[in-house]
């Protein structure tokens, strides 16, 4: 998919247990419509079973128009456990990525 996608903030501070709201523009650099959807995964891997999202962009298809901007967002929390298990109580740094893919071409491969 032609589109720009950017954190509006490059670095976040969380909280584990505090409710976090992770920002983005996304912008259609495309010449038509497009229709959209994101994957998602999380670096290091270990964290996965910690952070839930309580609302995300990812769930919806999303449309831009040619050049059209728009803001998406994130909801989540990191469960406080996190730091009382071995594997992650010493992660100071979690990568979110987000992997977008056309929602037309994806519908039409599942059927």
């Amino acid at each position: 998919m032609n589109w720009k996608f950017k954190a509006i903030n490059k670095k976040i501070i969380v909280k584990p247990g505090d409710v976090t709201t992770i920002e983005y523009v996304v912008e259609n650099l495309d010449e038509n419509e497009s229709i959209g959807i994101a994957t998602f995964a999380y670096y290091p891997n270990q964290i996965s079973s910690y952070i839930r999202k309580l609302n995300c962009f990812c769930y919806d298809a999303q449309t831009l128009k040619t050049r059209q901007k728009d803001k998406y967002s994130v909801i989540l929390l990191i469960d406080p456990e996190m730091t009382k298990d071995t594997k992650t109580k010493n992660i100071k740094e979690v990568t979110i990525q987000f992997t977008f893919f056309n929602y037309k071409e994806y519908n039409k491969n599942k059927s």
